[in-house]
């Protein structure tokens, strides 16, 4: 049984039931470019990638992280694919973001590398 729960006044409970269900919702958006391609016989090229995390997944310490996924855009009839992970979130003020740095997928014989950040999770507070 949660006593918290039962001495709460109504607008504190709402409050606490709104913050309970963000915390476990939130998620970030992603988007970057990914680093040229140089490899030799393979045009020197780019792509650009646009996604949402997963929601979080707690680490052993009280942090969290985020999965990730995503399709680059397509270049010369080629794209590339990443999974993988972010950071653990780094507090920045009253919000947080998270890094992800990788590599993607092998296509069209190579492959290409990347760091980004999230975009803080709801920037304006609202709910």
């Amino acid at each position: 049984m949660n006593y918290r729960n039962e001495i709460l006044s109504g607008e504190d409970q709402e409050r606490e039931n709104l913050r309970a269900i963000t915390e476990v919702n939130h998620v970030h958006e992603i988007t970057g470019s990914v680093a040229s391609a140089t490899s030799a016989g393979i045009r020197n090229h780019s792509h650009r990638f646009a996604t949402m995390t997963s929601r979080p997944i707690k680490t052993r310490n009280g942090n969290h992280v985020h999965a990730v996924r995503f399709w680059t855009d397509s270049y010369d009839g080629h794209l590339h694919e990443f999974r993988g992970m972010t950071t653990e979130a780094d507090e920045t003020g009253s919000h947080h973001i998270h890094y992800l740095t990788g590599l993607t997928s092998i296509n069209d014989g190579h492959r290409h590398e990347f760091k980004a950040a999230t975009l803080i999770d709801n920037p304006t507070g609202t709910k």
